[in-house]
């Protein structure tokens, strides 16, 4: 084998190294985001169970909701209370903010903005950055 093939062979296991270590890297920024998402979720169902225990949404937070659900993310946001309809969110590790906000009619509505120039992860966003998940 000459200098210039294993030259060559080298810069091709270079390069499938380096394409194999994007894809990981983009899959892991991917479970990350489908971490919040799930964080997310589990702090809606707290949510319906305090209003069923309590009546309405008056006077929850993060620490009440922590009683009902004890494996809530820490970067869960205040709850967004009106009336009968509530939004939450969190900002994931790749700086995605993804919100769940379910209205009174029973309706959820999945929304994500991926900041300027970030990643968009999980967040089915376009050239806005703002999308649904």
């Amino acid at each position: 084998m000459t200098p210039l093939e294993l030259v060559v062979i080298i810069l091709i296991g270079a390069s499938l190294v380096a394409v194999a270590g994007v894809i990981v890297f983009t899959q892991e920024r991917k479970g990350s985001d489908n971490t919040t998402q799930s964080s997310l979720q589990k702090a809606s169902k707290a949510m319906l169970k305090y209003r069923l225990e309590n009546g309405s949404y008056v006077g929850v937070t993060i620490p009440r909701l922590r009683k009902i659900e004890k494996d809530l993310s820490k970067s869960l946001q205040d709850p967004i209370v009106a009336g009968d309809s509530f939004s939450l969110a969190i900002v994931s590790k790749t700086g995605v903010t993804y919100r769940l906000s379910h209205e009174a009619s029973g309706r959820e509505i999945r929304t994500c903005v991926v900041p300027p120039g970030g990643e968009k992860g999980a967040c089915n966003a376009g050239q806005s950055g703002v999308g649904t998940w």
